[in-house]
């Protein structure tokens, strides 16, 4: 929880630091335009960009903090270049926009290599291919025990005539 903001030479706080105090587990800033609610949430939300600007926290341990302003608006609600009408939501952040059109192009290019593969496996018409290969191998191997059988049948016979005409 905040303790204390401490807010020096920035937009409508200028000469002397204000010092803010007293704050509660919820508390609320309201005011007239141009009073400084915007820069109390600049300066909660990144205290390190105001040198001259303080927050402290109960126990000195700081939370994470969620500040929804104009600049939140900003950031989050952008409308699409060139698309009139049609609104992202996104990150702010250039390095996470950055990682998602990696990701975006990683995934067409195993997009299509998954096409091509399944295109090898399957064959165009969907029978050929290695599984139609394979489907050809199965059954020409098949025909050749068949036809081994066949053989040995033969064979067989052949041995049971001329073992009956010995006895």
């Amino acid at each position: 929880m905040i303790k204390k903001i401490t807010i020096k030479d920035e937009a409508s706080y200028q000469g002397d630091a204000e010092v803010i105090d007293g704050l509660g587990k919820f508390s609320f800033f309201y005011g007239a335009n141009g009073s400084g609610k915007t820069t109390i949430s600049r300066v909660i939300r990144n205290p390190h960009a105001y040198p001259k600007c303080t927050v402290d926290w109960v126990n000195g341990t700081p939370l994470q903090t969620l500040v929804y302003n104009r600049d939140f608006v900003k950031e989050t609600f952008s409308q699409a270049e060139g698309i009139p009408g049609v609104f992202t939501l996104r990150d702010p952040d250039d390095d996470t926009v950055k990682q998602i059109d990696d990701l975006e192009k990683e995934k067409e290019k195993t997009s299509n290599q998954i096409s091509s593969l399944s295109s090898q496996l399957k064959g165009v018409d969907g029978k050929s291919g290695k599984i139609g290969d394979l489907k050809k191998l199965d059954d020409d191997f098949i025909e050749a025990c068949w036809e081994q059988k066949k053989s040995m049948m033969m064979t067989s016979k052949k041995c049971s005539k001329v073992l009956e005409t010995k006895r």
